[in-house]
């Protein structure tokens, strides 16, 4: 029992401070106001849903809202917000977002969204990103955007 306690202990410790690391590793970032988006309550709802799968934080999720709307912008992408968030493979729409559609994303997740589509963009001309851990880029919400 007592090095079972230990090993615990231990596990505890080193995920502290792998979360100090990760949290050391964000980036400071300010945000570009542009021309607002417009949008139905359904696209926000979306953006919200997805933004929450992704990451855990406001700054996070408007970083995630942000790259949706980039991409909706840009010729290389689909040109609506559904088409971008259901493009194969580019964003999680499996039972967590499916949970999120049926009983909400919650308010952070949807304050970022509406953020985002008021003009609000932390990562303008980037359309991608993936877990800190193992892409470059700027660290938002323990995602790296490029």
């Amino acid at each position: 029992a007592e090095a079972q306690r230990a090993a615990a202990q231990q596990a505890a410790a080193q995920q502290e401070a792998s979360s100090d690391q990760t949290a050391a590793a964000e980036s400071t970032v300010t945000p570009v106001q542009q021309e607002a988006t417009p949008a139905t309550y359904d696209d926000a709802y979306l953006i919200a849903c997805t933004a929450a799968c992704e990451s855990n934080s406001y700054e996070g999720m408007l970083a995630v809202a942000d790259v949706i709307l980039n991409r909706v912008n840009d010729p290389r992408f689909p040109n609506t917000i559904r088409d971008v968030i259901y493009q194969r493979n580019q964003f999680s729409t499996g039972s967590r977002f499916q949970r999120n559609l049926a009983n909400g994303p919650g308010s952070t997740a949807l304050q970022a969204a509406n953020d985002a589509l008021a003009g609000t963009n932390l990562v303008p001309g980037l359309f991608h990103f993936g877990a800190a851990s193992s892409h470059s880029g700027i660290v938002i919400g323990g995602n790296a955007f490029y």
